[in-house]
């Protein structure tokens, strides 16, 4: 088994499907473990003589997703602090067959990116699967959705948005945390805009057994019936360096996420980014162009795309790191 498996990727409407309660009246499944009969499902699904579990792996193995960096990002984290890792790109259709084979062989630890999720229900529905497959594995959630959870029960508790009004305005049935009533079948949320030094003490002390984990900064646990909220810190910005040769396969064509930068310095009114990284932080230029240089050449060309929501405010650095990119080999 591995030491750790990392859940992460977008989670589209078909994750409910596979799983969730909410969606699932919505969509054709086959098979116990519920695949979204999609149009290349179905592919495969005829191809291996409706054999679903094989066709299931074989949609895994011959999809060209485009790649998302937080799931790769810890991946290569976790590889440098000397665990083994498992990455399952997205938690939907056949790779959930594959995280549940991963759980099944003992894998002890799950961490849970949420930067592509936009609902308490599709968290629940992964640490749900998670749990069930594998009811002792301790299960760590973070990312993006974490953080605006937080932001949005700090604004509930001043009394500048209510439950309600939020349900309102955003159709989502339940906003994390704000039920003090219903907890998540997770071990621990880390709450950072950053987060990876708390990631890693919080790895050490869950392998080593040590429950002091429930008082660490960032941390929000559920014990005794109710939420348990730790003081949150801010943690220092560390350059995003990959290598994705090791990550990717050697023939994929897919567009691989490169970000320049971190957080914007603007405070536009219709954008809530600013809020979640106010602080912009830009990588070294060399750290980009090594991670540019690590991914796979394919038919002559490497498949680049910039993550970054405001893309290199700072002018000068902007000249100075297209320059360099031009005349990079």
């Amino acid at each position: 088994p591995f030491d750790i498996v990392v859940a992460a990727g977008s989670c589209s409407d078909a994750t409910a499907a596979a799983g969730g309660e909410s969606r699932k009246g919505t969509y054709l499944t086959l098979g116990d473990d519920q695949h979204p009969a999609s149009i290349q499902f179905l592919r495969e699904y005829f191809r291996y003589g409706r054999n679903v579990d094989t066709a299931a792996q074989a949609l895994v193995e011959s999809e060209q997703r485009e790649v998302t960096v937080a799931g790769p990002f810890l991946q290569n984290l976790l590889r440098k602090e000397g665990y083994t890792v498992a990455l399952v790109p997205h938690c939907e259709g056949g790779h959930l067959l594959r995280l549940k084979k991963i759980l099944e062989a003992g894998t002890k630890i799950a961490v849970v990116s949420t930067a592509f999720m936009y609902a308490s229900e599709l968290v629940e529905m992964v640490c749900g699967f998670i749990k069930e497959c594998s009811p002792d594995c301790s299960v760590i959630v973070g990312g993006t959705y974490i953080l605006k959870a937080w932001k949005m029960k700090q604004l509930c508790d001043k009394g500048i948005y209510s439950p309600e009004l939020i349900k309102e305005y955003s159709g989502v049935t339940r906003q994390m945390f704000l039920d003090p009533t219903i907890p998540i079948c997770a071990d621990a949320f880390i709450v950072n805009a950053t987060g990876d030094k708390t990631l890693r003490a919080l790895l050490k002390k869950m392998c080593a057994g040590d429950e002091s984990w429930r008082e660490m900064d960032n941390i929000i646990h559920w014990r005794d019936d109710q939420w348990r909220f730790n003081k949150v810190v801010e943690e220092p910005f560390v350059p995003l360096e990959m290598d994705w040769g090791s990550i990717l396969p050697a023939d994929s064509r897919c567009f691989v996420p490169v970000p320049v930068a971190s957080g914007c310095p603007f405070k536009c009114a219709f954008c809530d980014f600013w809020d979640l990284h106010s602080k912009e932080e830009r990588h070294p230029i060399e750290t980009v162009i090594n991670n540019i240089r690590s991914i796979p050449i394919v038919d002559g060309l490497r498949r680049v795309f910039f993550t970054d929501d405001n893309w290199i405010p700072d002018k000068v650095y902007g000249m100075k790191f297209l320059d360099i990119i031009d005349k990079a080999d």
